[in-house]
């Protein structure tokens, strides 16, 4: 396992954290290990969007034709 240490982190900061650990019935090791692996495991926005455009490059549909489906949607609904 990986040791990660946090220099100059404000003392209000650090309180803060404190504080949420301990209403979480967590250590501060604990609570910011939770923290810290949730954010690992989400997807930033960038990464969202490469994976967008690499799946839409295998597509045979256009731009036109998804306009289109949304627009004959649209219509269908009204």
């Amino acid at each position: 396992m990986a040791t990660i240490q946090i220099r100059n982190l404000s003392e209000s900061s650090y309180e803060t954290m404190k504080r949420r650990a301990e209403r979480a019935g967590q250590s501060l090791q604990e609570y910011m290990r939770a923290l810290v692996e949730g954010e690992a495991a989400a997807l930033t926005m960038d990464e969202a969007l490469e994976r967008t455009r690499e799946l839409a490059k295998g597509s045979a549909i256009t731009r036109d034709e998804i306009v289109e489906a949304v627009r004959a949607d649209r219509e269908a609904r009204a």
